[in-house]
């Protein structure tokens, strides 16, 4: 691949995805790494069929701060591993 004349297509919207898959409204969509995670490697191969060249893990709300609020507090690192094998 040639970057300077290609292009790279990355996935989309993977919130929305969920959403269409029953993900309620205040729900963490990085908890479906470890409670479901055949329904998250399934969207990442859905973006990948449909011709993306990168994707992205879902691990957004991933971090300290966003999982202490949610009385997650340690679990930083298991989560992005998680996201990340998927």
């Amino acid at each position: 691949m040639d970057l300077k004349n290609d292009f790279l297509l990355f996935d989309g919207g993977f919130g929305t995805m969920l959403q269409q898959r029953g993900l309620k409204t205040g729900e963490q969509p990085d908890m479906l790494n470890l409670t479901n995670p055949d329904l998250v490697r399934q969207i990442h191969k859905e973006y990948v069929d449909a011709g993306a060249d990168i994707i992205i893990a879902d691990s957004f709300g991933s971090t300290e701060p966003v999982l202490a609020h949610k009385g997650r507090a340690g679990k930083s690192a298991a989560f992005t591993r998680a996201a990340a094998a998927l």
